[in-house]
């Protein structure tokens, strides 16, 4: 499953989640408000003007409880979709290591490597990949990674003075405000 149409999954199923969740969002703030302005009104009734001065405070204290209540309920939602995004990004990237797009991936990567370091660079991959790498690019310096990552591929110059981070992880962490950015676009919808 390419990232569009995770992308496009993703924008869909959220986008009717937080509507669910914004609509009641609304609904909890429009009972409040007018249960307050029904409490209001048979107070107004039998209060003389100091009594409805009075009331007229704890009213906008109350509509104001309640927006602010309602802005904390669509924030939190908010975050905790975003935050639900982001984990389902990282499965489908899960998930996308064991296709053979990744596979291609992965050979490009290397052969991306190989070109800005040199053939005689360390090329480390994850424990997984480093059978097929090697099959692939038998004459480069390829190990398994001691450090954890999904996919992709880290190297260092012959000389240590270079290295290159091409995890999927790093990726990630490089394009993470682009595709928060994204999604937010998609939950905002």
């Amino acid at each position: 499953m390419g990232l569009e149409e995770i992308e496009e999954h993703i924008k869909r199923e959220e986008k009717s989640k937080i509507v669910k969740i914004s609509t009641e969002a609304k609904r909890k703030y429009y009972e409040i408000l007018t249960e307050s302005a029904r409490k209001a009104e048979e107070i107004n009734a039998a209060s003389d003007q100091k009594i409805r001065d009075e009331v007229s405070e704890l009213i906008d204290s109350e509509i104001n409880s309640a927006r602010v209540e309602a802005e904390r309920r669509y924030n939190l939602a908010y975050s905790n979709k975003l935050e639900s995004n982001v984990r389902k990004i990282h499965d489908a990237l899960q998930d996308f290591v064991k296709t053979e797009a990744y596979n291609s991936f992965l050979f490009e990567i290397i052969n991306r490597i190989t070109k800005s370091l040199g053939e005689d660079s360390e090329i480390s991959v994850n424990p997984r990949d480093l059978k097929m790498a090697k099959e692939k690019f038998p004459n480069l310096r390829i190990i398994a990674s001691k450090a954890k990552f999904i996919g992709g591929a880290k190297a260092v110059s012959p000389d240590g003075m270079t290295g290159i981070d091409l995890s999927l992880e790093d990726v990630m962490r490089r394009k993470r405000e682009e595709i928060i950015s994204r999604i937010s676009g998609y939950i905002a919808e």
